[in-house]
């Protein structure tokens, strides 16, 4: 993965899928982002406006807003700019269903803190 910060590449460290709501007037939209790109050493979550694109999203943008629409123009949700970036952030994150994992007695607790501070930093909000 590239980032347009002094053209310094940061490592994809997982590809996954991501659920959260979005609050939309009096009710919660579900949404689903699947082939997410996990970076455990970026501090804020980032959004590809191509990656989006390439999978049929649309996108309206004035006064510091951007609405992001489905292929078939439905609203899926809105982000905001501060400064010079948009920000986008869901209103509750949906855990992933816990794996059932037959045996981790053959892993150092190093390893097994490192992997639940990796998977419980993924779920947090900027």
């Amino acid at each position: 993965m590239s980032l347009a910060i002094g053209n310094k590449d940061c490592t994809v460290g997982g590809i996954g899928t991501i659920r959260f709501l979005v609050k939309y007037k009096d009710y919660f939209d579900e949404m689903t982002f699947s082939d997410v790109l996990h970076n455990p050493k970026l501090r804020i979550n980032l959004l590809s406006g191509s990656r989006l694109e390439k999978k049929g999203a649309h996108f309206v943008g004035s006064k510091g807003k951007i609405h992001v629409y489905n292929k078939d123009w439905n609203k899926e949700f809105l982000v905001v700019r501060r400064e010079n970036l948009y920000f986008f952030k869901p209103t509750k994150y949906i855990a992933p269903k816990p794996k059932v994992i037959n045996s981790v007695s053959n892993k150092t607790s190093n390893e097994k803190e490192c992997i639940n501070g990796n998977m419980a930093r993924t779920a947090l909000p900027y």
